[in-house]
């Protein structure tokens, strides 16, 4: 036998007893799906004459262990740590695995197939290693017992800007992101908090410290865009906010003039308003930015 494809000739219809077999030297190509359904199949071996795959402890992989093609459906395993070897999880590779509960992906791996470990019923935790780019499509479909998947050491830093806008779920994500390193480097302004109305909290830029007690805090407190009479206004608003994180805006760009309150009939007559008076200004030698 050199060729074995799944698709024209599924094993499980009538093989499904077997628990060995022997990937005799003349095989060539195995599908994908080869050994779907064979429940009680607990090792796959190779022969040593075979040029074209290998096994470690009954999985299959290809000749230099770099594809981990088939986890064997009757092991009794229940967690599994992918050899360092490896860099890509084949398709399907672990597809219907009733045992395994914990899986641990090295970073050499970058690649993991599309159903790579689909309809894995006991699957609790996946640890995915740093160095993995790409998730085939439904690699986790019908793992409904699964509870964690580890990506914290594909970063080892972690920026996040406009912090003052995320909402309840963007924070559990960084929660589930952050290392054991806790590298994480938040920026943003509790002032300019503006988008509640679609589910942020002001919150979670407030309780960050208490959050990460360990952490620098460094105010940006000199402003480059606006003059002292801006500056001056917008604190006096400023400090009647209940909850707020002390901060005094300053410049070195002058008083500059007063302001101008305008209040326009709708939001078309604000737009009118505001360029009108770029265009005055530019017309008077003023830059655009």
């Amino acid at each position: 036998m050199t060729d074995w494809v799944s698709e024209s000739v599924p094993w499980y219809s009538y093989r499904s007893s077997i628990n060995s077999v022997v990937i005799e030297k003349g095989v060539t190509t195995i599908g994908s799906y080869a050994f779907d359904g064979c429940a009680k199949l607990i090792s796959i071996n190779v022969d040593g004459a075979n040029t074209k795959y290998s096994s470690v402890d009954g999985v299959l992989f290809n000749a230099n262990k770099t594809e981990l093609i088939c986890y064997p459906l009757g092991k009794t395993e229940t967690s599994y740590t992918v050899p360092d070897s490896v860099t890509t999880i084949g398709e399907g590779a672990f597809q219907g695995c009733p045992a395994l509960t914990t899986i641990e992906i090295p970073d050499s791996v970058t690649n993991i197939g599309g159903f790579a470990f689909k309809n894995c019923g006991k699957l609790k935790t996946v640890k995915i290693g740093k160095g993995v780019i790409n998730i085939g499509e439904y690699a986790f479909q019908n793992c409904t017992k699964l509870e964690k998947i580890y990506y914290q050491s594909l970063f080892e830093e972690i920026l996040i800007d406009e912090y003052q806008d995320t909402n309840v779920i963007q924070y559990n994500i960084i929660k589930l992101l952050v290392n054991d390193e806790r590298n994480i480097c938040v920026v943003g302004d509790d002032n300019q908090s503006i988008y509640t109305f679609r589910g942020a909290t002001i919150e979670n830029i407030l309780s960050f410290e208490d959050e990460y007690k360990d952490a620098v805090t460094i105010r940006l407190e000199q402003n480059y865009r606006s003059t002292e009479m801006i500056l001056d206004a917008a604190n006096a608003v400023i400090k009647n906010n209940l909850n707020q994180k002390e901060k005094n805006l300053w410049t070195d760009l002058g008083v500059g003039d007063k302001i101008t309150s305008y209040t326009a009939s709708d939001e078309f007559g604000e737009s009118r308003y505001i360029a009108e008076q770029v265009l005055e200004g530019v017309g008077k030698g003023k830059k655009y930015s």
